[in-house]
């Protein structure tokens, strides 16, 4: 489990956890709760995210609007002996978008009402009123993450990867058994739909068409019948060509000598000599 907070002191990583300590029922949080504390008492870091659902349970008259069905942990947190400014490096390239909201801007204004109501009637102080918005990722996650992170104006920002997750299948031929780096990553290509493509490539499909019918763009291929795709690889090396291209003609190009446009000629000046 990986988690990297940048804020007002610096950079803080944490890397190879000792534990985990997790909870996906309501009957698993007090222990998880418990776990943390004594961690924090015998000196390890703890480092990790609570869900927002888990707020129900924080409050003993809102336990019954808790509707989880296990699927993602309502917390998760790992122990570290130490922790380090040294985060991960990475040079690919990632997109993302477009953003769904959840609520529609009528959705939000009749819930931002009912929590004025009740301020106003005395039964609460203040309300974090939030909803999710998802959107589609393509390439690396912390490159995406970097790029977020230099735009953004907050005081603090934080990516968690879980790397609790189960290894590869373990491979079966000698050769893949003696060097299993190159077995699991050798040929491993990345392949992205026609929604990931429109992300990163925001042309009109028969555009994209006529470019692949001309051998000007990478062809598309199906997995199966139904499922057509694009190499991630090829596109990104498409569109670093066409950036290529575009800087050289930039260069190549001569600037316009505005002297010689007949609309709104240059005013001369008195140091200018007569064209």
């Amino acid at each position: 489990m990986l988690v990297i907070i940048d804020g007002g002191s610096g950079r803080q990583v944490f890397n190879n956890a000792n534990t985990i300590i997790a909870a996906s029922k309501a009957s698993e949080v007090p222990p998880a709760l418990d776990a943390i504390t004594k961690a924090l008492r015998l000196g390890y870091y703890v480092a990790g995210w609570y869900s927002y659902e888990l707020g129900y349970l924080l409050e003993p008259r809102l336990g019954h609007l808790l509707d989880h069905q296990g699927t993602r942990p309502l917390l998760q947190f790992g122990t570290y002996e130490s922790h380090n400014s040294l985060a991960p490096c990475s040079n690919a390239t990632a997109y993302a978008g477009p953003l769904n909201f959840e609520w529609t801007k009528c959705d939000y204004a009749n819930r931002f009402q009912r929590v004025r109501d009740y301020i106003a009637d005395g039964d609460i102080y203040q309300a974090n009123l939030s909803f999710r918005a998802r959107f589609a990722v393509v390439g690396d996650p912390y490159s995406l993450y970097e790029r977020l992170r230099q735009s953004s104006s907050l005081g603090q920002i934080a990516m968690i990867e879980d790397t609790s997750s189960p290894p590869p299948p373990e491979p079966r031929s000698p050769r893949e058994i003696r060097n299993p780096t190159t077995a699991i990553h050798s040929d491993v290509r990345r392949t992205i739909r026609r929604k990931e493509l429109r992300l990163i490539v925001p042309l009109a499909d028969t555009t994209i068409y006529e470019l692949e019918q001309r051998g000007e763009f990478p062809r598309r291929f199906n997995l199966t019948p139904r499922c057509v795709v694009w190499d991630l690889g090829e596109v990104e090396a498409w569109i670093g060509d066409r950036q290529r291209a575009a800087a050289a003609s930039r260069k190549s190009m001569p600037h316009p000598d505005v002297h010689l446009r007949k609309s709104r000629p240059v005013r001369r000046r008195l140091d200018d000599k007569p064209i």
